[in-house]
């Protein structure tokens, strides 16, 4: 019964609750490809931070991959920064808001990450979460947790919480 909920939560092995390893279960290999997706397009942290005009493509993007309880945390994260740093006024090319990657949690982007399943379950609805650590292969340190949930079939991001500081619907 057990290893049937661990399966339908995506993960497929018991060490994926040991130590770090490449994204193996489910929920972790859509957690690289979020992370991947968002260092291949430069402009999608500025976008999830609400810099620039609104596009019907990228909306589309940032839903299928973003909870919208996400999306508005870093949007108020972002505000409250650029208030603090900047009197409420961002101004381009200033450190006026955040100034890494809000999903990666770096100011650099890397290619290699390494994964571990803190926990995983299920809710009532069918829907399923799973609290996830990354760390760089190099390194001992987490990067970053997140909270991935299963909604009507598709794992998406609904919360982060940065090692350097920021918490984002944690």
């Amino acid at each position: 019964m057990f290893m049937m909920f661990m399966m339908a939560c995506g993960v497929q092995s018991a060490w994926a609750f040991g130590p770090f390893h490449p994204a193996a279960t489910e929920a972790e290999k859509a957690l690289a490809k979020i992370i991947d997706t968002v260092q291949d397009d430069g402009e999608l942290p500025h976008y999830l931070l609400r810099h620039g005009a609104p596009e019907l493509e990228r909306e589309k993007q940032v839903n299928s991959m973003f909870t919208p309880a996400l999306q508005r945390a870093l949007v108020d994260s972002e505000a409250d920064t650029v208030h603090t740093r900047c009197g409420g006024q961002y101004i381009k090319g200033e450190k006026c808001g955040i100034t890494y990657n809000p999903v990666t949690c770096l100011e650099f982007e890397r290619d290699q990450y390494l994964f571990r399943t803190d926990s995983a379950g299920a809710f009532s609805t069918g829907d399923y979460n799973a609290v996830i650590a990354y760390r760089l292969p190099e390194g001992q340190q987490i990067i970053a947790t997140y909270n991935m949930l299963k909604v009507d079939g598709k794992w998406k991001m609904d919360g982060i919480d940065c090692s350097v500081g920021g918490s984002f619907n944690m």
